[in-house]
């Protein structure tokens, strides 16, 4: 009996002092809290699918663009670079030819991608879907700023609908309209557009702030010489330091791809003047020329005039 007794004391301790001793804290990921669903900001007030989508970004081949300017300052076109280089090993890939990272959306219109392919070309249908349905009810090419509106409108829905998922790629938008001529646009996987100011340089994708800052010494640098107004000198000039950017990359392939568009003054249209034999590498570059100045394209074309056209005319193409 007393040994039955001392056990049972011995339990009672064990057991009051195990009670007594705090249970320890099951430590949670703050975010994984809020990162379950695009819909769900933060008590920072971020959305951690959005945050994911530009760090994609951040990891993806780059590219970069940049106005062309004459001697006296004037914008008479824009330049696009990008690179594209494949992430997957060299025994996997069907073929060495790159994808392509410059896509002409409307004939005024062009846009290099940095980030996932496959959101690139989804983004790119439905520009071109736009484009050519503001044409048709219209019967005038729709303005870069309107249709990179309609863009980062379909860029952002996809961050406020449950099941879905942001775009996880930034487009770079270049081209001209009578309104505004020559125009550089950049939008990010949340949908939001920012405008370039004349002589400015950007850049997206990995290394963008790296590249940005060297093509703008770059330009610089060119602006001293005779040839700034090139655009195969600025195209250089931007090749040259996605070139530098590509080679501190291994197991990357040489080779580019260069073309240069120039604006035909008869139908205002972007058309193909040069087109250097494609080789197996990841550079492109390509260069849209055209009109200096808006008063003289509306002496030479007084029928392309936005909002020309009246509702009720409007309303008919749509039905």
């Amino acid at each position: 009996p007393h040994s039955r007794m001392r056990w049972a004391v011995v339990l009672g301790v064990v057991c009051a002092s195990a009670s007594l001793t705090p249970a320890p804290r099951r430590t949670t990921n703050k975010r994984r809290l809020y990162d379950g669903g695009v819909t769900q900001f933060t008590p920072e007030g971020s959305l951690y699918q959005v945050d994911y989508a530009v760090e994609a970004v951040r990891h993806a081949s780059p590219a970069c663009t940049a106005f062309l300017t004459s001697e006296d300052g004037r914008c008479i076109g824009v330049v696009l670079a990008a690179l594209s280089q494949s992430s997957l090993p060299r025994d996997c890939r069907l073929s060495e030819a790159p994808v392509s990272k410059i896509h002409l959306v409307d004939d005024h219109v062009a846009c290099a991608v940095a980030g996932v392919t496959p959101d690139a070309m989804a983004l790119l249908a439905f520009a071109r879907e736009s484009a050519q349905e503001h044409r048709r009810v219209w019967g005038q090419p729709i303005p870069v700023a309107l249709l990179v509106r309609r863009v980062c409108n379909q860029m952002q829905a996809y961050t406020q609908h449950g099941g879905l998922r942001p775009f996880g790629v930034a487009l770079l938008f270049a081209g001209w309209d009578v309104r505004d001529g020559f125009q550089i646009l950049t939008v990010d996987p949340g949908g939001d557009a920012e405008g370039l100011a004349p002589g400015q340089v950007t850049a997206v994708g990995a290394g963008a702030e790296d590249i940005k800052r060297k093509a703008e010494a770059a330009l610089q640098r060119l602006a001293s010489e005779e040839n700034q107004d090139s655009p195969r000198a600025v195209a250089k000039a931007l090749g040259d330091v996605l070139r530098r950017e590509q080679m501190s990359q291994p197991d990357q392939a040489g080779g580019s791809i260069e073309t240069e568009r120039g604006m035909d003054d008869d139908n205002n249209k972007f058309t193909e003047t040069d087109d250097h034999e494609v080789e197996t590498g990841a550079l492109e570059t390509l260069a849209l020329t055209g009109p200096l100045h808006k008063a003289e394209v509306f002496e030479e074309r007084p029928w392309f005039c936005p909002l020309s056209v009246s509702v009720d005319v409007a309303d008919t193409d749509m039905r």
